[in-house]
């Protein structure tokens, strides 16, 4: 791991950014999960579904969006459950999709908290991809986004963020260093589904 340190907008996009990878590469238990900023295809509808949860705090709000295609969650979900494509439901799909979502914010919420930010935590929902060409992402001063892919042989996933910066000095006064902690007995994971 690298010595880098992120500070404001860019720590929390990083926090996303690493999240991500390590929930979706402990849900489906593979090593092979490789973030992309290759991006070739720039929107405005990056996935035929996408799943969002919201982050919302007196300094900023912040939205995580999931694009993906259905085979491919499928191929995710299956990977989780050990179970053929065949034996996954398309609520289970969506119910897996939600629940990364939720993860990866949560994981977000949790290392802001160690910041001392506090942060509320939305729920998250499923909706057509193309219903994202009415977000105003991007469009207003003070909004920062970001956007990557997972890639694994199961498939990808396209990951975006949107974050409004409501106080920039608290905002400026985050300062994160990604390097993983040594695990201690409080420690635990979290129960998938």
């Amino acid at each position: 791991m690298s010595d880098t340190k992120y500070i404001g907008v860019e720590a929390i996009k990083e926090m996303f950014r690493v999240s991500s990878s390590d929930e979706l590469k402990r849900i489906i238990n593979s090593s092979d999960l490789k973030p992309d900023d290759n991006l070739h295809y720039q929107g405005p509808v990056y996935g035929h579904l996408l799943t969002f949860i919201l982050l919302a705090g007196s300094s900023f709000r912040a939205s995580l969006k999931i694009f993906y295609g259905a085979s491919e969650a499928r191929k995710f979900t299956s990977a989780k459950f050990k179970k053929s494509e065949a034996q996954i439901s398309d609520v289970l799909v969506a119910d897996f999709m939600k629940e990364f979502a939720n993860l990866v914010a949560g994981s977000v919420k949790r290392t802001l908290g160690t910041l001392d930010v506090s942060v509320g935590l939305g729920l998250p929902l499923t909706t057509r991809g193309f219903d994202d060409v009415f977000a105003a992402d991007g469009l207003s001063e003070g909004i920062y986004t970001d956007k990557w892919a997972l890639k694994s042989d199961l498939g990808k996933v396209i990951c975006m963020t949107s974050i409004k910066i409501l106080e920039d000095a608290n905002v400026a006064k985050i300062n994160w260093d990604p390097t993983p902690k040594a695990a201690t007995a409080d420690d635990s994971d979290m129960e998938f589904l």
